[in-house]
């Protein structure tokens, strides 16, 4: 994940279980090596930039009033 702009974050594993979960400032980049699949909230979701083994994921397709909710498998 690469941030643009500050953005809120929350990963949950595949049994529910927060992975990560804080307010990212513009600027940083995350990784993370965990099991799919995985629910994301992305608050601020034009601020984020995700790559998903190794190909971009369009983050902007699945957010409502620039929160976006998905899965990734």
């Amino acid at each position: 994940m690469a941030f643009v702009g500050e953005s809120w974050v929350e990963i949950r594993d595949g049994e529910g279980n927060v992975q990560f979960s804080a307010t990212v400032p513009a600027g940083s980049t995350r990784s993370f090596e965990v099991r799919p699949p995985l629910d994301v909230v992305v608050g601020n979701a034009q601020g984020v930039r995700i790559t998903y083994n190794d190909k971009p994921f369009d983050v902007a397709a699945h957010a409502t009033r620039n929160i976006a909710r998905f899965r990734l498998e």
